[in-house]
C-alpha cells in the first residue's frame, strides 16, 4: 500500500509540471483512478485479485515513465 500511496502523492506533485497536454491528461487520469481505487478497495479488495494487479502495475509504470520523461526534458533544456 505504501507503494500505491507513493504513486498517488508523486502523481499529484508532478501533475501540473508536465508540459505536454496528452501526457498531463494521462498522468491525471492514472493518479485520480488510483485514488478512486483506494476508496473502492475498502468494499471490494481488487488489489488482491490477480487480474487487477496487472492493470494497476501498468498504470503505475506508465505514470512513472511520464514523470521521468518530463524530468529529463527539463534537465536537457537547461
Amino acid at each position: 500500500m505504501w507503494f500505491f500511496l507513493n504513486f498517488i502523492i508523486r502523481g499529484f506533485k508532478h501533475w501540473e509540471k508536465i508540459k505536454e497536454l496528452n501526457m498531463r491528461a494521462l498522468l491525471a487520469g492514472f493518479t485520480l483512478s488510483a485514488l478512486g481505487l483506494l476508496l473502492i478497495n475498502i468494499f471490494n479488495p481488487m488489489v488482491m485479485q490477480w487480474f487487477s494487479i496487472v492493470v494497476f502495475s501498468i498504470a503505475i509504470g506508465l505514470g512513472e515513465v511520464i514523470i521521468r520523461l518530463n524530468k529529463t526534458e527539463m534537465e536537457n533544456s537547461i
